[in-house]
């Protein structure tokens, strides 16, 4: 029994459903059970794996046909069970007739698919191999293991290539795409910089990184999201070579299904393994029979043996062979087989593993598709993918550089015959186009014995630098960007015996890759190919060339977007020092961009004395060189006054923003992007000095000015109104923080996600807002929430769960839960202790947060031992004028006040005094206020 009358959920809908044969009918059920469901639009798209658009447009009318994927995903975002689905998908054919195609479908399948309207399919998923074998009892058993939610690693024998794993991972990824799986990613994994390249597109794509975040985040972030979605995600590893660097990029829980292709059996580690063998003689001699239509099974048994029934020589020769290709029968390729001087073509290399029958398959095959086109686009075609990288080749940078003003179509068809061979593969997406890795070998080898290796790598070259002029480092090109630096640096490793013009011009194209690349954030690419290229630079030119000091300059900044400042640093500084030899004046504009890094660099790793001086020279040098009001000397005040502001030199930097603030407006406009963002620096240098309404008045436009510029969900208008709400709280005008607090918050979830840090702050600065407008039952839902998200999503010892978990017990506290909020404090400050150094910043806020606690309950002996120690540490590591310290000292005095402590109270009041004057000065208002508390005590004033 239930609710409805005795009926179960699926009794009470189906005689409901039965009556409807209207679109409007239908939509007014819908309406129905998600209002009965009580969840919120973005609740049921998560858990259906739809959008929030979707959800919002299945129950409005006349929103037209939706896909039934997208009403299967709302019902079971609804809670509805997959046994219930059979009624609404009965109704939904009969409102919405299906074509004929759909009609013939697996109607059970279609039920079950928890597929999303929005399929994301991500990466160069292979098409399946021309008269490719099935191999139905692998692909069963794989995704048998997958189905477990463990990784499946798909293994060939030892060190074997060209049994076909790959072509069996992409299999399953087509299945997927097939059964309609939300999310199908495809990930070229020979090392960290592809793996990260591949993982941050896919944040891209689903808006789990915003804009301008560098690879390495974006890549992290791709696997937090794949970690917390909701429906069924594929990602494929392939071509693994390193089982503990992969292992750090596999989701560990949640419903993400991975599978890894490598050629170490050793991999088994990672998850259950899948041995990929060569084909049976009953595999190869059906493959053979099907490939050249040829009904010789005694001279299809001969071939495979000889080709030691490896698939991909099977391939090659079935690709030739057959009554109207070049070798009509069996017995005639075996003869030409035979006669292929394979050991003068291909040099041995340690652990090959190859039969010498599998190179001269090769070779037969790449001479019967030269000898064929008289065009010769085919040689060009295969010998540039030769010394190219095996991620493949953008079919429109080949047209671009191959074929001149000819029509694309000439390449088409050439690339449909070479795939018909089986010397290149076609992408499902139809944008790239891929060599086999042995195939490449086997070209470069057979290039440098006919002496075209050197015409090759010049055609690539040329082919590479007009695609990347036409990139022009910007940010909607940054996958092509990474692509080409991809494969400068493989055309780098065959371009040894390069004439020095080549060489030279190379060298030269992977520099402006590498600047393009930082430009882009493409911070994994860029690391890799700076490392390479400084150590080639330095060796062919000299470590104090031009070319290897940029190098440099663009390789620390790379470092330190990617945080890695112990290697910046020191790479900034030789760069900087030699800089100085050449500029000793320091006037150059690059060699003060130097320092402005460094600086930055400084200040990242909490150097904030050096990072200030070098600041201050670097605004010295371009005010000279360039004059005050030049936008390199403007930006360069704008980082000095956002460093001062940090470092608790709150005047200068008020100053600084100040007079850039005017500077901008004046020279670029109030609507400028950098006018918005000094604005902002200025509001927030108010907000640390107490001057709110200024504050208010700096940051009010920003919000509007922002979302004109970059649309309503830009991370710079959740940070805007943010700030401006905080200006609001301060001035105690709650109820004009709230709306921007939403704004923020759903800025933030559109941007980045539900899941993400920033939208978890935004999430629990709003159940803040609204409890100070007197709004519990609102905040309490939301607080909730945060907890939960964060103990799901965070490390419980991370820096945003320490903050996370600092600002929750405050607002717990503020919710009217004492209890809850002083022991949640109480094992935070365990916590950190444990894990944290003596005097780190973290530490300091949680004893504050704590006191207040203690405090407010009357509890002043436990308060006092928490402040003594925050201010302390605040005052050995910010100084004694840092705006953090001065607060900590005010909040001491007053405990000390309200203990009855007076002597102790009025020192501490007379140490505030002195800071506040120094940082706003004698006349600000926070001093005025605080020679009215030391009177009050009854102690003397200046």
């Amino acid at each position: 029994m239930d609710g409805h009358g005795g009926l179960s959920p699926r009794d009470r809908w189906e005689p409901l459903l039965a009556t409807v044969d209207t679109a409007t009918g239908l939509t007014e059920l819908l309406r129905r059970l998600k209002s009965e469901s009580d969840y919120s639009v973005q609740a049921i798209a998560k858990r259906g794996g739809i959008s929030p658009g979707t959800v919002q447009n299945l129950v409005t009318a006349g929103s037209g046909r939706p896909r039934w994927s997208s009403l299967a995903g709302f019902l079971l975002g609804c809670r509805l069970s997959r046994r219930q689905l059979p009624p609404w998908l009965s109704a939904y054919e009969r409102v919405f007739p299906p074509p004929v195609a759909e009609k013939t479908g697996d109607r059970a399948l279609t039920i079950i698919a928890p597929a999303a309207v929005d399929q994301v399919a991500v990466g160069e998923i292979p098409l399946a191999a021309v008269a490719w074998q099935d191999r139905d009892a692998l692909l069963t058993e794989l995704a048998a293991l997958v189905g477990t939610g463990r990784t499946a690693v798909v293994c060939a024998l030892a060190g074997q290539r060209g049994v076909g794993k790959t072509q069996l991972a992409a299999a399953y990824a087509r299945h997927c795409l097939d059964r309609g799986w939300p999310v199908v990613a495809w990930v070229v994994a020979e090392d960290e910089q592809k793996i990260a390249e591949g993982l941050a597109r896919l944040a891209h794509v689903v808006g789990a990184a915003r804009p301008g975040t560098n690879t390495m985040t974006a890549a992290r972030q791709a696997v937090h999201w794949l970690t917390n979605h909701q429906g069924q995600c594929l990602l494929v590893y392939d071509n693994v070579t390193d089982a503990d660097l992969v292992a750090r990029w596999i989701p560990s829980v949640g419903t993400v299904q991975t599978v890894v292709t490598t050629v170490d059996a050793a991999f088994h580690t990672l998850g259950p393994l899948v041995t990929v063998p060569v084909f049976t003689d009953a595999e190869a001699m059906a493959f053979l029979r099907r490939r050249t239509g040829l009904a010789d099974d005694t001279g299809a048994r001969e071939l495979a043996r000889e080709l030691a029934n490896l698939p991909l020589a099977l391939d090659q020769a079935g690709s030739v062979i057959g009554a109207t290709r070049t070798h009509r029968e069996f017995a005639v390729y075996l003869d030409r087989l035979r006669d292929v001087p394979v050991a003068e073509l291909l040099t041995r290399r340690p652990g090959d593993r190859y039969h010498h029958g599998t190179t001269a398959a090769v070779m037969l095959t790449l001479a019967d598709a030269t000898g064929e086109d008289h065009t010769g686009l085919a040689g060009r075609v295969l010998d540039v993918l030769a010394v190219l990288d095996p991620i493949g080749v953008n079919r429109s940078l080949l047209a671009a550089g191959l074929m001149g003003g000819e029509q694309a179509s000439g390449l088409d068809a050439c690339l449909a015959r070479l795939a018909e061979r089986s010397q290149v593969t076609l992408t499902v997406t139809g944008r790239q186009v891929t060599m086999h890795r042995l195939l490449q070998r086997i070209l470069r080898d057979d290039q440098i014995s006919a002496d075209r290796r050197d015409v090759a790598v010049r055609r690539a070259l040329r082919m590479l630098h007009s695609a990347a002029g036409s990139c022009g480092a910007k940010w909607e090109h940054r996958v092509e960007i990474a692509e080409l630096a991809t494969h400068a640096e493989a055309l780098w490793s065959h371009a040894a015996a390069a004439g020095a013009e080549t060489r030279k011009s190379l060298l030269g194209l992977r520099l402006e890759l590498l600047f393009q690349s930082v430009e882009v954030f493409n911070t994994t690419s860029a690391v890799a190919v700076g490392e390479s290229l400084a150590a080639d630079l330095e060796d062919l030119l000299g470590a104090d060339h031009p070319a290897t000091l940029t190098c440099r300059h663009n390789l620390g900044y790379a470092y330190f977007e990617l945080h890695r400042f112990e290697q910046a640093i020191p790479l900034l500084e030789r760069t900087a020092a030699a800089e100085r030899t050449r500029d000793p004046d320091g006037e150059d504009n690059d060699s003060l961009t130097t320092l402005q890094v460094l600086a930055t660099a400084y200040a990242g790793a909490d150097r904030p004395d050096e990072a200030l001086d070098l600041l201050q020279q670097v605004y010295a040098g371009r005010e000279k060189t360039n004059g005050p009001d030049h936008p390199l000397t403007l930006r360069s005040r704008l980082f000095l006054a956002h460093e001062l502001l940090v470092a608790g030199h709150t005047r200068e930097a008020l100053a600084a923003f100040t007079l850039t603030v005017q500077a901008l407006e004046r020279t670029r406009g109030p609507e400028h992007p950098q006018t918005l963002g000094a604005r902002h620096g200025l509001g927030k240098a108010l907000l640390r000095t107490g001057r709110l309404a200024e504050a208010v008045d700096a940051l009010e436009r920003l919000p509007d000015a922002f979302e004109q510029r970059y649309g309503p969900a830009h991370p710079d208008v959740a940070t805007s109104c943010s700030q401006l709400a905080a200006a609001y709280q301060g001035m105690d005008l709650p109820e004009k923080a709230v709306p921007l607090l939403e704004r923020a918050l759903a800025a933030r979830e559109t941007t980045s996600g539900a899941d993400h840090s920033h939208t978890l702050r935004a999430r629990l600065a709003l159940a803040e807002g609204y409890l100070q407008v007197n709004a519990p039952d609102r905040a309490t839902p939301l607080l909730d929430r945060a907890l939960s998200d964060s103990v799901r999503v965070l490390e419980n010892d991370s820096p945003y769960m320490f903050d996370v978990r600092s600002r929750l017990a405050c607002a717990y506290h503020s919710a009217g839960r004492p209890e809850t909020s002083r022991a949640m404090l109480t094992e935070l400050l365990a916590d950190q202790e444990r894990r944290l150094d003596a005097g780190h910043p973290e530490l300091s806020r949680t004893r504050r947060s704590l006191a207040a606690v203690h405090r407010i309950a009357g509890r002043y002996d436990d308060a006092v031992p928490l402040l003594v120690r925050a201010h302390d540490d605040l005052r050995a590591r910010l100084g004694p004028y840092h705006f953090d310290t001065q607060m900590s000292c005010i909040e001491l005095a007053e405990t000390c006040r309200l203990s009855g402590r007076r002597a102790e109270a009025i020192t501490h009041f007379h140490e505030a005094l002195r800071a506040a004057e120094e940082r706003v000065g004698p006349d600000g208002g926070m001093a005025v206020k605080l020679r009215r508390a030391v009177r009050e005590l009854g102690g003397p004033t200046p």
